[in-house]
């Protein structure tokens, strides 16, 4: 008797382990990444406004691939979309004309995101001038603007442009404490001489980053031409 129920005891061990080794234990979903790259441009002499945005799923940006989501809109109207391909993938394009504002709103749905939206925005420069309208390539000169002054994040690239159409960039990075800036005759080496014009442009990098949504946010202002004069 002792036999048989040492017998039974050890076939219902075995039995149970059978069980357990031919079970399937399903491992948890793995959540990818989310990176979002929202940009804003806008020209301020043809009243131009142009907004892209892509999403992507991956480990990494470097190895993420494009994700498609469903009613994607920049200020409440429907985006384009376009397939660029395996390299860039696919991305959401909105062209419009009309005043800057300084903010817009993108609003999408996705299954991996859900319903959200996104505020990109940056304060622009209503008007600047050159003091005395003119820049002195020996002493330097003075940049004046109206608005506010730069952030950390920002930066204005100062693009002189001479009467046969040179360009010559100059980029002053934030954060600064006015909303003017004093050139030096270094930060000039290279400019022509003679009349010529001047335009601004703002630029505005953001990140943020929560769980696994990561958010990149470029944007761009372009200002109108100013007529001015390089004396030596």
């Amino acid at each position: 008797m002792r036999l048989l129920i040492t017998s039974l005891a050890t076939i219902s061990i075995l039995f149970t382990l059978g069980c357990k080794s031919d079970s399937k234990v399903e491992a948890p979903k793995e959540t990818k990444h989310i990176f979002a790259k929202y940009y804003v441009r806008y020209l301020q002499t043809e009243k131009e406004l142009k907004a892209e945005v892509s999403f992507k799923e991956g480990d990494s940006l470097a190895t993420a691939r494009s994700i498609v989501l469903t009613d994607v809109t920049f200020e409440e109207e429907p985006m384009n979309v376009q397939n660029l391909g395996k390299t860039h993938g696919i991305r959401y394009v909105s062209r419009k004309t009309g005043l800057y504002k300084d903010q817009y709103t993108f609003n999408y749905n996705g299954d991996q995101l859900g319903s959200m939206s996104h505020a990109v925005k940056m304060n622009t420069i209503t008007d600047f001038k050159l003091k005395d309208n003119k820049i002195d390539k020996k002493t330097g000169g003075t940049l004046i603007w109206q608005g506010k002054p730069l952030q950390k994040n920002q930066e204005l690239i100062l693009l002189f442009t001479d009467e046969q159409k040179k360009a010559f960039p100059l980029q002053i990075k934030g954060p600064s404490d006015k909303t003017e800036i004093k050139l030096s005759a270094k930060d000039l080496i290279g400019l022509t001489s003679g009349k010529g014009q001047l335009m601004l442009v703002k630029k505005q990098i953001s990140q943020s980053k929560e769980d696994n949504f990561s958010k990149i946010s470029e944007m761009e202002f372009y200002s109108n031409h100013i007529d001015i004069e390089v004396v030596d």
